[in-house]
């Protein structure tokens, strides 16, 4: 943890593809991937989301254990309806984040992350986990992919 060293083993995860009930099997995109991560890899995001989570924004969603979407609904609403109520205009702005993992601008990240957490070496263990990752997949039938 000093040296900001994760073992690669703690990075690879098993990728499963479960198909949708009642989809025809042949289309890639009504497969549901599910990750299984090493187990330690698990312990140690959720040590550092119990640090990080209170000092995040109420605005920000997170689902482990609080700020659900239908959390976020409700607070746009009544957002809304306060901007309504006192006669000022509401806006919204909508992100997709379709596969935003995968395509996450890491320096921007860090700059945030760095802005909004007091500990720079838990910054860097944040990033150091973001980064070099690696995968299987494996089908439901039990053919798995390369690394």
């Amino acid at each position: 943890m000093r040296q900001l060293k994760i073992p690669k083993i703690w990075r690879r995860a098993l990728l499963i593809a479960i198909p949708k009930p009642a989809k025809p099997s042949g289309d890639p995109k009504i497969y549901r991937p599910i990750s299984l991560l090493c187990v330690s890899f698990k312990i140690l995001e959720r040590l550092i989301y119990a640090r990080v989570d209170p000092l995040l924004p109420r605005e920000q969603a997170s689902f482990p254990h609080r700020r659900l979407t239908v959390d976020q609904v409700t607070l746009m609403t009544k957002d809304i309806e306060d901007s309504f109520s006192t006669k000022k205009k509401a806006g919204g702005v909508f992100v997709d984040l379709t596969a935003a993992y995968d395509t996450v601008w890491h320096c921007g990240l860090t700059c945030k992350l760095l802005q909004l957490l007091p500990d720079r070496h838990m910054v860097h263990m944040i990033m150091e986990m973001a980064g070099n990752c690696s995968f299987t997949l494996t089908t439901g039938i039990g053919k798995r992919s390369r690394l």
